[in-house]
């Protein structure tokens, strides 16, 4: 059928002081439209797609006599790597 098989998210966090810093993984599965319903099969060039792989970060520095101000600051999909797309006709 259609949809990812396998989905995975990695986390890896760094915090010192008032500075902590958070890096995500996330990973998709390839894909392959199968489902009949959707009408007849897709050419395998266009409608295989192999697995992605995307990263997120994020940082967050709390500041102030008691760290009572926080500012934040995330970036996701860090490299900017275009999403999959299948085709609606082949």
């Amino acid at each position: 059928g259609a949809g990812f098989e396998h989905r995975a998210n990695l986390s890896l966090g760094y915090e010192w002081r008032g500075l902590r810093v958070n890096w995500r993984v996330n990973y998709l599965s390839s894909i392959q439209d199968t489902l009949d319903e959707n009408g007849p099969p897709l050419d395998p060039d266009v409608n295989d797609i192999g697995s992605y792989v995307y990263h997120d970060v994020q940082a967050r520095y709390a500041f102030g006599s008691d760290l009572q101000y926080e500012g934040y600051l995330g970036v996701d999909n860090v490299f900017d790597k275009t999403p999959p797309v299948i085709g609606q006709n082949g």
